[in-house]
């Protein structure tokens, strides 16, 4: 089915029309876009029209092989990128993981992933520090990086279970966070407590308040980079690029999710900065973007996340002029069905 020609015309007014100088050269603009297999070549091709008009350079697609096989020719004749989107450690429909129990994340309470999911029922993680799954990820990324003409890995819900929620979302699940709580928290894996004891010689579980802990939070920190390090081994090994979906900023990563994204040896980074999870103005898109581009001090690119729902009427223009102009190379769209809906509702 044709998108409308006003649909062109929409998206050009709200994204080219707002470049500036740096924009029209330096910046690198992507979308996340889901694997739907149902899609004809006809209907891609139009889709890949529609970004490259409004200058999305990459799109981080599902990472489906009969997918991404069909689609990177098309999106390479548009010059645009296309990046495998896979989760990592929260390995949801993965039938591998759910044949080993052990594999799955275990909170302070003793409470596993595998059979009790925390907040929603698509949670399931599993734990960085196991032999076996990394090894079970690192095949994953082995045999996407096979894929002929694929441009990078793009990793998402690479972390532990959020021990603290987006302020936002706390109505939601009927729950308040102002601290770390036994039953969100997690990492509390036989594996990790054998390997923590043998570094510290103590067990976190001993301990009034875990979390508290300098070495305990460390340590599940560096799982975590651990990991994504091994993996960016073996993306830079077949001259790929590594990018990686986080939490908004380092600090807010290492204390939300125990995840150390400016330790990672990333090509970039593309921070979801959706400000209305955390009950903020557009103004904190630019601190929170400004924040990390501080932290990494040049380390890798910083690409803003924009949640497209949250972002209507001249919201959406407004969010990609304020991260370029708080230091981001460019912007990241979640996701791409949202993007179109938010345009039908408008031209309706």
């Amino acid at each position: 089915m044709k998108l409308p020609v006003l649909f062109i015309a929409l998206f050009s007014l709200i994204f080219v029309s707002c470049s500036t100088k740096k924009q029209e050269v330096e910046t690198k603009n992507w979308i996340w876009v889901y694997a739907n297999k149902d899609k004809t070549t006809d209907e891609w091709t139009q889709q890949l029209e529609q970004y490259n008009k409004i200058g999305i350079k990459a799109i981080l697609l599902g990472a489906n092989k009969e997918v991404l096989q069909r689609v990177i020719p098309l999106a390479h004749q548009k010059n645009i990128e296309v990046h495998a989107w896979m989760w990592t450690l929260n390995r949801n429909g993965d039938t591998i993981a759910a044949q080993n129990p052990n594999w799955f994340s275990v909170n302070r309470l003793g409470e596993s992933c595998y059979d009790k999911k925390p907040y929603v029922n698509y949670y399931s993680w599993v734990c960085p520090s196991i032999p076996e799954v990394q090894k079970h990820i690192l095949k994953q990324v082995a045999d996407l990086l096979k894929i002929e003409g694929l441009d990078g890995i793009h990793l998402d819900y690479v972390r532990y279970s959020d021990a603290i929620l987006p302020k936002g979302l706390w109505k939601k699940y009927d729950l308040v966070q102002d601290k770390v709580y036994p039953e969100w928290d997690y990492g509390y894996n036989p594996s990790n407590l054998k390997f923590f004891k043998a570094l510290y010689g103590y067990n976190p579980v001993d301990l009034k308040d875990p979390n508290t802990d300098e070495n305990w939070v460390e340590f599940r920190l560096n799982t975590v980079t651990e990991l994504v390090n091994k993996i960016a081994d073996l993306v830079h090994s077949q001259n790929k690029q590594l990018t990686a979906a986080v939490f908004p900023s380092p600090r807010m990563a290492r204390e939300m999710v125990y995840q150390a994204w400016d330790q990672w040896n990333l090509d970039a980074a593309l921070p979801m900065i959706y400000h209305n999870f955390y009950e903020e103005d557009l103004d904190w898109i630019g601190e929170t973007t400004a924040d990390g581009v501080a932290t990494i001090d040049g380390k890798f690119p910083i690409y803003t996340g924009l949640f497209v729902p949250d972002l209507k009427d001249g919201d959406l223009k407004a969010a990609t002029k304020i991260a370029i102009g708080s230091g981001a190379e460019g912007w990241a769209l979640f996701d791409a069905g949202s993007f179109e809906r938010l345009h039908q509702s408008k031209i309706e």
